[in-house]
């Protein structure tokens, strides 16, 4: 039941960006990071071809990434401090309080149908 109230990928991932969204992000220090995201995901599924890759069961590469951005957008991370690494941690219970009123289906059947529209609290 929790896994079927994830989306299949996360809208505006650096992890799902063109090269050109990439540049487009103008800021040196965010166009360094996603590009390094990028990479990892390159070399994670690189890897994973090579040695199991039945653990991808038939993923390629964008839709390897897409399911990357659903991780990154929903887990949490915790640095050791022994220094042995950076862990992801998903908390289903922490991740439906911050994501509950998520409207991740209704969007992707708006934009479908071509009648997506963004709204403002306020004046821009």
């Amino acid at each position: 039941p929790y896994l079927a109230l994830l989306p299949s990928t996360v809208p505006g991932s650096p992890l799902l960006y063109s090269e050109e969204e990439v540049l487009a992000l103008q800021y040196p220090p965010a166009v360094a990071e996603a590009r390094e995201m990028r990479e990892a995901v390159r070399a994670w599924h690189a890897k994973l071809c090579a040695a199991c890759p039945s653990a991808l069961a038939g993923a390629d590469l964008d839709a390897f990434a897409a399911a990357v951005s659903v991780v990154h957008s929903r887990t949490y991370g915790v640095g050791s401090s022994a220094g042995e690494g950076y862990f992801r941690a998903l908390l289903p219970l922490a991740d439906l309080l911050n994501h509950g009123g998520d409207e991740y289906p209704r969007v992707r059947e708006a934009e479908a149908a071509g009648t997506a529209a963004a709204t403002t609290a306020s004046a821009v």
